[in-house]
């Protein structure tokens, strides 16, 4: 019995450690540029979108946010997840993880089914399990990607989230894998349905190169092809250009050939860093 219950112990250890070391965040990325690629009528909405397309995400979060609809709350959550995730740090990030939940709170209270709002009450949930190291909350933010695959079978950045999830949770190694029920190989099968229905996309693909990295000598071979194809891509917006400045870093890792340097490069890229 004392066994049993040291193993338990051990197994809440580490994961608590693979969450509060930022892992389980990482995969949330491959979810953004697609979320923030809609068509709004109003002319504030244009210029939110304008300002997030040149970079300016606090402002085109706020410029959004003004409009009071749906389509301006979508795009404030999303602004502000990249804002406080990329940019922002220490307490102005947490503040911003917090302005996103509260803005994703009110679009899916507006509209609960559309997918981009409940592929961004994902991304919230996921940070949020970051911040507080939450077993919870890593689970309920599967459990949505599932039910949003389920309902929108064609959306390759659901298979996306759902692969990334896999992937990320996986890496740590067993015992994580055991708490969480993750699977390396569902991640590599969800990456290969989410390209197959558009393996063009820049945030996508660097997840799936991400992937690749952390295998073996064929796999990170594959993964430095699929980032030259990211780094000379043409970008369409601020997001993505940053996106191809973390694949260069990604890509020198590789080259170097250091496992301890491709771990430390995936960890420096990801969103909400100081968590």
């Amino acid at each position: 019995m004392r066994a049993q219950s040291n193993s338990l112990c051990i197994t809440a250890s580490r994961t608590y450690r693979i969450l509060k070391n930022g892992i389980f965040g990482i995969f949330f990325i491959c979810c953004l540029a697609q979320l923030n690629s809609f068509q709004g009528e109003a002319q504030e909405i244009h210029s939110a979108q304008e300002l997030y397309d040149q970079g300016d995400y606090k402002q085109a979060s706020l410029a959004a946010e003004k409009q009071n609809d749906l389509e301006g709350y979508g795009l404030a959550v999303r602004a502000a997840l990249v804002y406080g995730g990329y940019v922002a740090r220490d307490i102005e990030a947490i503040q911003w993880l917090g302005r996103a939940e509260r803005l994703s709170k009110i679009a899916m209270k507006m509209d609960g089914t559309a997918w981009r709002n409940r592929l961004s009450a994902s991304l919230v949930i996921g940070y949020k399990a970051k911040k507080r190291h939450s077993v919870v909350l890593v689970n309920q933010a599967k459990i949505l990607i599932e039910g949003l695959i389920a309902d929108y079978p064609n959306e390759e950045m659901a298979h996306g989230a759902l692969a990334g999830w896999h992937s990320e949770i996986s890496a740590a190694g067993f015992f994580p894998r055991l708490a969480f029920g993750a699977s390396r190989e569902l991640a590599g099968e969800n990456f290969k349905v989410a390209r197959s229905l558009n393996d063009a996309k820049i945030p996508l693909n660097i997840e799936y190169a991400k992937y690749l990295a952390r295998g073996d000598e064929n796999e990170r071979k594959s993964a430095g092809k699929i980032l030259i194809t990211i780094i000379e891509a043409v970008p369409h917006d601020a997001f993505e250009q940053m996106l191809q400045g973390n694949a260069k870093k990604l890509l020198i890792a590789l080259n170097s050939g250091k496992k301890q340097e491709i771990k430390t490069i995936i960890a420096e890229i990801s969103a909400f860093p100081d968590f």
